[in-house]
C-alpha cells in the first residue's frame, strides 16, 4: 500500500508589496487555516478587481494552490499556467519560486514526472539565487517526491533530510513535518519499516504542535500503511478513520480517494472483496475525474489483485498490463516492478512459462536498479512462486535463500516466506523442517488475525489464509500429530464461520471508535430511509410499473446495497470487543473438547483440501483421521445437488441416489473404521459447502436407513465451540416438564397469510411449560427482543429472508410496532448480534434461517458466516434450531408440535431426531423437504 498526495506547499504571502488589500489578507488567512474553498473566492474577487500584471500573476498563483488542494487540477494548471506567462523573467525571485512550485505540484499529482521535475528543479535554483533557504527547504522537499517515483531512492533521501534540517532551522514546522512525512514513506518503499514509524510519528507531533491538519491528515494516511506492514490491521483502519475525518472536514477530495484506496487495500488484504472493491470504487472515480494517471495505475493494479482474488484472471491481467504501460510511459520503475511482478503471478507457469519469464527477468533487473530490500524481497517472492507452479521445490529453496529473513521485513513477506518454506520442504519430505516453517507462518498468520477489532474481519481473514492452515495440517499429519493436525484444522475453518458474528451496532458507541458511530448513525438513517422508499414501490406492484419505474426501483435497490455493504464494512473494522473463547481467539486444546463429550458420542470435524477429504473423529478417549480421496471442487458440486434435490416436495423419489452418495463420501468411510462404535450422537463440525447439506437425509444404501435414524445429530461452527456452550450456564432445566421459570413465547406474525403458523404457536402453548403466544400484531419486533431476554424458550414462526448481497441484513419479519430502528417489524442478522439473548432454545421456523449467503451466490470460502442462527448462538443462545431451505406452512407446524412433545421428556437434539424420524414414518410428510432442513446448532443438551 502507498499514500499519495503528500502536499509540500509554499507558503502564500503578499508580492514584495505593503499594500496588502483586505480581501487577499482574508483569501491568505482562509488558505493557512485550510479553508481552500473559500480562499479560492476570495482570490477570484480580488483578481476581478486588479489589472497590474503583477498582482494578478501572484492572485492566479495562490488559485493555483487553492484549486491543486481542492483536487481541480484542470483550474490548478491553467491559472499556474497563466501566471508563469504574466510574469516574464524579470519578477521577483520569489515569486517566481511559487509558481514554478505550485506548478511542480501540480504536474506530480497528475503523474507528468517529467514536468515535475523541471519545475521543482527550476524552483530549487530560484531558492538557491534567493538565498532563501526556506524557500530552498520546499524545493529539496518536493523534488523528492518525484525522485521516489522515479525509484532515485538515496537521492529522495538526501534532499529529504536537507529539506527536513533546512526547516527546522528556519523553524518551519510545516515542511518539517513534511519532510519526516515523506521521509516516512520512503523508508517504507524501501524496507524499513521501524524507520518509517519513527518518522511519521515525528511528523504527527511536529504537525500537532503546529496545529496545520492539513499535514496530520496525511501522516495519519501514512501511519495506515505502516501499521498495515507491521501486521496491525486494526490500528491500520483506526489510523485511517482519523484522517477521513479531517480530510472531509477540510473538503480535500485528492486525499479522501487517497484513504478509500487505503481501505480498499485494507478489505483486500483482510479478504473482504465486497468492501474492498466498495472503496476501490470510490477511489476510482475520484482519480480519474482528477486525470491523476500514476495513482489511477496503481489502484488498477490494485484492482487486478481483486479479479483474481474472484476467478477472473483474463481481465486482472488486462488491468496490470494497463498500468504497466502507463508506469512505464511515467517512469513510475517502482511501480513498474509490481506491475511485472503481478503479471507473473497472474500467469499460470504450466500454461505460458516464457511470458512469466520475461516478466520475472525484466522484473529482477529493476529491482537490481532500484537496490532496495523491498525490491528483492518481491522479486525473490514472485520467482519462488513461480518455482512452486512448476513443481521445483529446491529451486523454491535456492530462491528464498536470497532473502533474508528479518524483522525490518513487513509481515506480508514474512508470512509468504515461511509458507514456502513450508510447502517446499514438504515436496522434498523434509517434514521436520515443514514443521518448523509451518509453525513460524501459523504464527505469523495469527497474530495478524488477532489484531482484528472484529470477527468479521478475523472470519474473512482466516478464509484468505485457509491454504496456509492446510498446508500445515497435511504436514502434522504426515508427522503422526493427528490431535494438534485436529487443532489447526479446527482453527482455520471453525472461526471461518464463527468469527464474523461478533460485530454489532452497539460496538460502534464506544469510546474506541466514535467517528465510525456518527458516519453509522447517518448510514443507518440512509439504510431506513432506502428500504421504505423500495417497499413503497414494491407495494405498488409490477403491473402498475411501466419500464421507467422498474428501472428506478432496480436503481433504488442498488443504491440500498451499497449503503448496506458500506454500513457492513464500518462494523467490521469497529472493535467489537468479542468473547475471545467462543471466538477461536485463545486456542481450545483438544483435551477440552474431548472432556466436553459425552458417553456415546463423536464429534466429525470435516476439513476439505484440494484433493483430499479429511474427517477428524473425536471421542472422549481418541482422535483419529480418515482420509478420502476426492477434489474439492467435486465434494461442493455432490454437496449442492443433494441440498437442490432434497429441498422440494419430490424429494424422495429424485434425491435418493445423490444422497447416498454423499453418505457413502461422508460417513461410510468413517464407519468402515469402526470409530463410530458405540456413538449414538454426533456433532457434525461442517466445513465450506458442507455447512448447506442437510445431513439428516443421507441415506446408508445398505440399509435404506437415514443417518438421522441412526443418530442424533447437532451441528457446530467449530469444535472449539463445544466446551464453551456446554460451559455456559442456564436458566431453564431442559425436559424437566418443570411448570414455573421465565416465560416461553411462541410469536407468529402473519397468522392470516400462514395459517399453519397460528396452530404451530398454538401447539407451543399447550405442550411447553409457562408459554405464552402472540398472533399476528401482536408479535411485533419489541416483544421478540422482550421474549429472547427473559429466559424462557423463544419459537418463531414467521417469513424469514436472506439477504445474498448483504448478508449482515438477513431478516426476520414481524408485526411492525411503534416504529422505532427496535421495532420495525425486521430484526436484521447485524441486529443481533448486539443483543443479549438467555434463551435456552430459539428455535426459527421460517425461510433458510440456518442458511448463509454463499449458497445462492456462488460458494465462496468465507461467506457462510451471517446466518440467522449463528447470530442468535452468539448473542447467546444455546441452542438455536434453523432451517435450510423454504419451508412448506403445514409441515413446519406438523414437525414443531412433535417437536415440543418429545421435548418435555428429553433434550432438543434428541427430540429433534424423533420429529425427524416420525415425520419420515408419516406418508403425508416422509419427503426430506419436509423435515430434513432442521438443524440444531450449539449445545444440543
Amino acid at each position: 500500500m502507498r499514500r499519495v498526495s503528500l502536499l509540500l506547499v509554499a507558503v502564500l504571502g503578499c508580492a514584495g508589496t505593503s499594500e496588502t488589500r483586505p480581501a487577499l489578507r482574508a483569501g491568505d488567512s482562509l488558505y493557512v487555516a485550510g479553508e481552500y474553498a473559500g480562499a479560492r473566492t476570495a482570490y477570484r474577487n480580488e483578481l476581478a478587481q486588479s489589472a497590474e500584471p503583477s498582482r494578478r500573476a501572484h492572485l492566479l498563483t495562490s488559485i493555483s494552490l487553492s484549486a491543486y488542494h481542492l483536487s481541480d487540477f484542470d483550474e490548478a494548471r491553467r491559472t499556474g499556467d497563466s501566471a508563469l506567462a504574466l510574469m516574464g523573467s524579470s519578477a521577483p525571485l520569489a515569486e517566481l519560486f511559487r509558481v514554478h512550485n505550485a506548478l511542480g505540484l501540480i504536474a506530480w499529482q497528475q503523474g507528468r514526472l517529467a514536468s515535475a521535475d523541471s519545475f521543482f528543479r527550476n524552483a530549487l535554483q530560484l531558492a538557491n539565487s534567493a538565498h532563501d533557504t526556506s524557500a530552498l527547504a520546499k524545493a529539496y522537499a518536493n523534488l523528492a517526491l518525484v525522485l521516489t517515483d522515479y525509484g532515485e531512492f538515496p537521492e529522495a533521501r538526501s534532499a529529504l533530510i536537507a529539506a527536513r534540517e533546512m526547516a527546522h532551522a528556519n523553524g518551519n514546522a510545516r515542511t518539517e513535518g513534511n519532510a519526516y512525512t515523506n521521509l516516512a514513506m520512503l523508508s517504507l518503499r524501501t524496507g524499513d519499516v521501524a524507520d518509517a514509524e519513527q518518522n511519521v510519528k515525528r511528523a504527527l507531533s511536529v504537525y500537532r504542535a503546529a496545529h496545520y491538519e492539513t499535514g496530520a491528515q496525511n501522516a495519519l494516511g501514512q501511519l495506515a500503511t505502516i501499521e498495515a506492514a507491521k501486521g496491525d490491521p486494526q490500528a491500520a483502519f483506526a489510523a485511517v478513520d482519523s484522517a477521513l475525518v479531517i480530510v472531509r472536514k477540510e473538503g480535500l477530495k485528492q486525499e479522501e480517494a487517497s484513504d478509500y484506496q487505503i481501505l480498499g487495500d485494507l478489505y483486500a488484504d483482510a479478504g473482504d472483496l465486497r468492501s474492498s472493491s466498495l472503496y476501490y470504487d470510490r477511489a476510482e472515480r475520484a482519480f480519474a475525474a482528477s486525470g491523476i494517471d500514476l495513482e489511477a495505475a496503481n489502484l488498477m493494479r490494485a484492482r487486478a489483485d481483486l479479479d483474481a482474488a474472484h476467478g477472473d484472471t483474463a481481465g486482472a491481467s488486462k488491468r496490470a498490463l494497463a498500468a504497466l504501460a502507463i508506469h512505464a510511459k511515467l517512469g513510475a520503475r517502482a511501480e513498474m516492478l509490481n506491475d511485472r511482478l503481478a503479471i507473473a503471478d497472474l500467469v499460470p507457469s504450466s500454461a505460458a512459462g516464457v511470458i512469466a519469464e520475461r516478466q520475472l527477468d525484466s522484473a529482477d533487473a529493476l529491482s537490481d536498479s532500484l537496490g532496495t530490500r523491498v525490491a528483492l524481497v518481491r522479486t525473490v517472492l514472485a520467482r519462488a512462486r513461480y518455482e512452486e507452479g512448476r513443481g521445483r521445490p529446491r529451486e523454491v529453496l535456492r530462491v528464498l535463500a536470497r532473502a533474508r529473513e528479518t524483522e525490518q521485513l513487513d509481515y506480508g513477506s514474512r508470512w509468504q516466506l515461511s509458507a514456502l518454506r513450508l510447502r517446499a520442504w514438504a515436496r522434498l519430505g523434509r517434514l521436520d523442517s515443514a514443521e518448523v516453517a509451518g509453525q513460524e507462518t501459523i504464527r505469523l498468520v495469527e497474530r495478524s488475525r488477532r489484531s482484528y477489532g472484529s470477527a468479521a474481519l478475523r472470519t474473512t481473514y482466516t478464509a484468505r489464509m485457509a491454504q496456509v492452515y492446510t498446508d500445515f495440517v497435511l504436514v502434522l499429519l504426515r508427522r503422526g500429530n493427528v490431535a494438534r493436525a485436529f487443532e489447526i484444522a479446527d482453527a482455520a475453518r471453525g472461526r471461518a464461520l464463527v468469527e464474523h458474528l461478533a460485530t454489532a451496532r452497539a460496538a460502534l458507541a464506544s469510546n474506541s471508535a466514535p467517528a465510525l458511530f456518527v458516519d453509522a448513525e447517518v448510514l443507518a438513517s440512509r439504510i431506513d430511509s432506502l428500504v421504505t422508499r423500495l417497499e413503497a414501490a414494491d407495494r405498488a406492484g409490477v403491473k402498475e410499473r411501466g419500464i421507467e419505474e422498474q428501472v428506478a426501483r432496480r436503481d433504488l435497490a442498488d443504491r440500498l446495497a451499497r449503503v448496506r455493504t458500506e454500513y457492513e464494512a464500518k462494523l467490521a473494522r469497529a472493535n467489537s470487543g468479542d468473547d475471545a473463547e467462543l471466538l477461536g481467539l485463545t486456542t481450545v486444546g483438544t483435551p477440552r473438547v474431548q472432556s466436553s463429550l459425552r458417553e456415546h458420542e463423536a464429534l466429525l470435524d470435516y476439513l476439505l483440501t484440494h484433493d483430499t477429504l479429511l474427517t477428524f473423529v473425536v471421542t472422549a478417549d481418541r482422535v483419529t483421521v480418515v482420509r478420502s480421496a476426492v477434489r474439492e471442487e467435486d465434494v461442493i458440486a455432490r454437496a449442492r445437488i443433494v441440498r437442490e434435490l432434497l429441498g422440494v416436495r419430490t424429494a424422495t423419489a429424485n434425491g435418493a441416489p445423490a444422497a447416498e452418495a454423499l453418505y457413502d463420501l461422508l460417513i461410510a468411510p468413517v464407519r468402515q473404521t469402526a470409530a463410530l462404535t458405540g456413538v449414538e450422537r454426533l456433532v457434525i463440525v461442517p466445513h465450506e459447502a458442507l455447512a448447506y447439506v442437510p445431513f439428516a437425509a443421507l441415506r446408508d444404501r445398505s440399509t435404506g436407513r437415514m443417518l438421522v435414524q441412526q443418530y442424533v445429530l447437532s451441528y457446530l461452527p467449530s469444535a472449539a465451540a463445544l466446551p464453551i456452550l456446554r460451559g455456559r450456564s442456564t436458566v431453564m432445566q431442559q425436559g424437566s416438564g418443570a411448570t414455573d421459570g421465565p416465560e416461553s413465547v411462541a410469536l407468529a406474525p402473519f397468522s392470516a397469510e400462514l395459517p399453519a403458523s397460528a396452530s404451530e404457536a398454538r401447539r407451543f402453548g399447550e405442550r411447553v411449560p409457562n408459554a405464552t403466544t402472540r398472533l399476528g400484531g401482536a408479535a411485533t419486533e419489541r416483544a421478540l427482543r422482550t421474549a429472547l431476554a427473559a429466559g424462557g424458550v423463544v419459537h418463531v414462526a414467521t417469513h424469514a429472508e436472506l439477504n445474498v448481497r448483504n448478508p449482515m441484513f438477513s431478516q426476520i419479519r414481524l408485526a411492525p410496532g411503534k416504529g422505532r430502528n427496535d421495532d420495525d417489524g425486521r430484526l436484521e442478522v447485524y441486529e443481533i448480534f448486539g443483543m443479549h439473548v438467555r434463551s435456552p432454545l430459539v428455535f426459527l421456523s421460517g425461510c433458510e434461517t440456518g442458511a448463509g449467503s454463499a449458497w445462492s451466490s456462488g460458494f465462496q470460502r468465507g461467506e457462510d458466516y451471517a446466518t440467522l442462527a449463528r447470530a442468535f448462538l452468539y448473542a447467546g443462545a444455546r441452542n438455536v434450531i434453523a432451517t435450510l431451505w423454504p419451508i412448506e406452512d403445514n409441515g413446519a407446524a406438523e414437525l414443531a408440535g412433535r417437536f415440543y412433545a418429545y421435548r418435555r421428556e428429553t433434550d432438543d437434539a434428541d427430540a429433534l431426531a424423533r420429529a425427524q424420524r416420525e415425520m419420515l414414518q408419516d406418508s403425508r410428510f416422509r419427503s426430506p423437504y419436509y423435515w430434513a432442513g432442521y438443524q440444531l446448532s450449539g449445545a444440543s443438551r
